[in-house]
C-alpha cells in the first residue's frame, strides 16, 4: 500500500521509478520540483483487505463478487467450510477459533473471536512456490489450501481507529495494488526496490529437490540482481 500527498505526485513518482531520466533526455518536468518526500508503507505479509477491508470509497470485501472470495481445496473443489486455525508450527487447532467456519472472510477482532490488533497472530507461510500456488493464476482462491495456519488467512481487522486508517484518509491509497511480483515476500522486496526479479538457475531441479524435502525456498540469484542493477546505475 502506497501513500503520497497527492495523486499527481504518485503518478509522477511512479514514472520516475519506472523510467528514470538520463542526461540525454533533458531536465525533469517542473512538477517534480513539488515532490519533497515519498513515503512507501510496505506491510509485509498483509493484504489490503486484511487491514483496511471496509475503507470508505476503496475496493474492499463488500465490493467483491461472492464467488471471488470462496476458497478452494487443492483439488480445485470449493471448500464446504474453512478448516481450523492451526497453532504456530503444528497441526493443533487454536482453541481461540472454532474448528469449522463458513467459507467467507471473518473479522478477527469481532465476536466470537474478539482478538484485538494488539494480540499477535501466528505468521503464515510466505515462500515463493506456496504463494504462487495460493494466487492460482490470479484467482486468489487457494490461500487456505496452501497455508500452514488454516483459515487465519481469511481473517481481517476493522480499520477504524488505527493509525493506518488515519494515514489512508490523508494520503493517496493504492487500494488496487496487490503486489509487485507474484511470489512471496523476498521477491516482492527485490521487485519493488530493484525493478528486477531474482533469477533461479536450474529451476526444475530446484523444485524437485525442495519438494522432496517437503518445503520450498525463495528464489536464488539475489547477488546477481544487485550486481546487474549496480552496473545499470553506474558509479
Amino acid at each position: 500500500m502506497i501513500f503520497m500527498r497527492r495523486r499527481l505526485f504518485a503518478l509522477l513518482a511512479a514514472a520516475a521509478i519506472i523510467g528514470p531520466a538520463t542526461a540525454e533526455e533533458g531536465p525533469l518536468p517542473k512538477e517534480f520540483e513539488a515532490i519533497e518526500t515519498i513515503v512507501v508503507v510496505f506491510l509485509e505479509n498483509r493484504s489490503f483487505v486484511n487491514l483496511l477491508p471496509s475503507f470508505p470509497g476503496a475496493l474492499g470485501i463488500a465490493q467483491s463478487p461472492p464467488e471471488s472470495i470462496l476458497q478452494r481445496d487443492r483439488d480445485g473443489s470449493v471448500l464446504l467450510h474453512l478448516p481450523p486455525v492451526w497453532k504456530n508450527g503444528s497441526t493443533t487447532p487454536d482453541p481461540a477459533y472454532p474448528t469449522s467456519m463458513q467459507n467467507v472472510p471473518f473479522a478477527i477482532d469481532e465476536p466470537p473471536y474478539d482478538l484485538p490488533r494488539s494480540v499477535l497472530t501466528v505468521s503464515p507461510v510466505h515462500r515463493f512456490y506456496q504463494n504462487r500456488m495460493q494466487i492460482n493464476d490470479g484467482k486468489n482462491d487457494m490461500f487456505v489450501a496452501w497455508t500452514d495456519v488454516g483459515s487465519l488467512v481469511m481473517g481481517h481487522y476493522n480499520p477504524e481507529g488505527s493509525y493506518l486508517y488515519k494515514l489512508a484518509k490523508e494520503f493517496t491509497l493504492a487500494d488496487q495494488f496487490f503486489m509487485a511480483a507474484f511470489g512471496g515476500s523476498n521477491l516482492n522486496h527485490l521487485a519493488r526496490l530493484c525493478l528486477l526479479a531474482s533469477l533461479q538457475r536450474r529451476a526444475d531441479e530446484h523444485a524437485r529437490r525442495t519438494r522432496r524435502r517437503g518445503q520450498s525456498e525463495a528464489c536464488a540469484g539475489v547477488a546477481e540482481v544487485r550486481a546487474r542493477r549496480a552496473a545499470d546505475l553506474g558509479p
